[in-house]
Parts: C-alpha cells; structure tokens; sequence
C-alpha cells in the first residue's frame, strides 16, 4: 500500500472517531490482501458486518454508536448515541449509559431499538444522527423520571425544544414506548412546576443547617409589593427559584426584570436558581447560597 492511500486512510479512520468499514477502506485505494493481513495482525480489529476499529480507539457509547451506525446504515442514531456524538450544553448531567439508541428494526447489533413515527434525521459524516429536537423527546419518555425532568428543563432553557414542540410530539407518540411520561413532564412544563422548586429549595435549606430565613416573604419596595420565595429580612438577602417554564413567557421574563432590578434597588441581593440547580447541582446551590450570606452580612454589619 503506497503512501498516499495509508495516509487518506489515517485520516478517514480520524474523522470518525477509528471506526471505518471494508469498504470505505477498498474505496480509497486499499488492496484486499493488505487489509486482511493488517485485521491479522491487529493494525485493525473487525467488529462484525465489514466494521473496522482503529487499535486504541476508547470504549466508549461514542465509539459504539459509530460502529451500530455503520453496521445498520439506514438507521438514526438517537437519544444518548446523538448526545455522545454532538456535544452540546443540553445533554450535561444525563447519565448517558452504553447501549447505543437507533431508530430502525430490530437488528443482530447490539443496540436499543426504538421506534419514532417520522423522526428527523441529519448526517454526521456518513452517521444518520436525530435531529437535537427529536433525541431530546425520545430520552425524554425513556430515561428514568427524574432525569428525564431535568433533561427537559435544559432543552427548553437552552431552545433546543420548544413546550409547543414537545406537545406535537406527545401526541404524536401517543401510543409508544414511554407516552405517559411524556405527557407528565409537559404537564410539569406547562405548570411550571414553582411550588415543587420551592419545596426542593426549602429542604435544601434546612439540611445545610442554615438559619433565620423565612419562606413567602413580602416585601414593599417604592415601586411595587413582592413576595420572595425565601428571605433572611436582617440582611436583605433573598433566593428565587425558577420553574421549568421559566423564560417561556414574554410578559412574564418582563415582568421577573423590573422585579429583579426593584428589589436590588432596595438594597436586596438576589440568587436566582433553576430546577437543574437544586437537583443537579444542589451542593453548589447550598456553596453559593453561603458565600452570598457572607457577603450580605458584612454589607449590612451584621
């Protein structure tokens, strides 16, 4: 094998992740004796259906999806398989397993088949890969609630999906796989779902022991009357939780604006918390919620 042809190799087998196929490889000029003997002597690993695996390449759900998605060519690679091969701020705390998704018939690879009426698809190298919209909904009904929750919140606050398209989809998949919580999480979406933020927020609270805070504070600022979601008064400092609809609304982002920009006025600090904070990250909630005390104390020298 001359030169050239070894290094348009090396560099298809870079693009995509060491995964390559027998025929991608005769393509670019590479004799069938020279392949067989390197698969010999395990310059490349055959992983079943033409597949070739670059030595090295790591094990993980990225690696295995490119090789189910060459194996089953025509299928959409979804769900965690999109994650792992996209990137994206979205997908950050799921739990994104091993077993590649695919949306096609069953077939011998090892893989989860689902199915998605009219799933939307787009080429990542020679991968059909679901659109972020589309794997954003199959997790959505498929990962374990809470998950599942916490996926949907990001994908709204980030507009990968809309409340409007996740509604579309639950009645589209009214009678899979995973329908009921799809259409319990839009509920919660819809709702907002504030007083559960609260609660979470409050046990949050109580359980790092911190003191002299009250719930449902009200208070009169010279231009309007707010009631914050958790308040220690002495010192003017105050936590708001956002629910999953959050931003949603034009009026309400308005709204939650001039709010914010009155009470800091008023000489309040505010933090201002997601449903992804309290649940996914609430020792860095707790950390900050503390600073923030610390900072508001030494203010009002107290």
């Amino acid at each position: 094998m001359d030169t050239e042809v070894s290094v348009r190799a090396h560099s298809l087998s870079r693009r995509q992740g060491g995964v390559v196929t027998r025929e991608q490889l005769r393509e670019l000029g590479v004799p069938r004796r020279t392949l067989d003997r390197r698969i010999r002597h395990r310059q490349w690993i055959a992983v079943g259906c033409g597949v070739l695996v670059a030595p090295g390449t790591p094990d993980s759900l990225a690696t295995r999806s490119r090789i189910v998605g060459l194996q089953v060519p025509k299928a959409v690679l979804t769900g965690p398989s999109t994650a792992a091969l996209t990137g994206g701020r979205v997908w950050e705390g799921v739990t994104l397993g091993r077993l590649p998704w695919l949306i096609h018939d069953r077939r011998s690879a090892e893989a989860r088949y689902l199915t998605h009426p009219a799933v939307r698809a787009r080429r990542i190298g020679p991968w059909r890969v679901a659109c972020a919209s589309d794997a954003v909904v199959d997790m959505i009904r498929l990962l374990p609630p809470s998950e599942s929750r916490a996926l949907a919140y990001r994908a709204i606050q980030c507009r990968v999906l809309s409340i409007n398209q996740l509604a579309a989809a639950a009645r589209h998949l009214a009678h899979f796989l995973g329908s009921h919580q799809l259409r319990a999480v839009l509920v919660e979406l819809r709702e907002g779902t504030r007083s559960e933020a609260e609660r979470r927020l409050v046990r949050l609270v109580k359980g790092a022991g911190i003191c002299g805070w009250k719930g449902s504070y009200r208070v009169e600022t010279a231009t309007g009357r707010y009631e914050l979601d958790l308040a220690i008064p002495r010192i003017r400092f105050a936590v708001e939780v956002d629910g999953y609809a959050f931003h949603s609304a034009r009026d309400r982002f308005l709204h939650d604006r001039r709010r914010q920009n009155d009470l800091v006025v008023a000489g309040w600090m505010i933090l201002r918390f997601t449903w992804d904070d309290l649940t996914a990250h609430p020792e860095r909630t707790i950390q900050l919620i503390r600073e923030a005390i610390e900072v508001s104390s030494r203010i009002h020298k107290t």
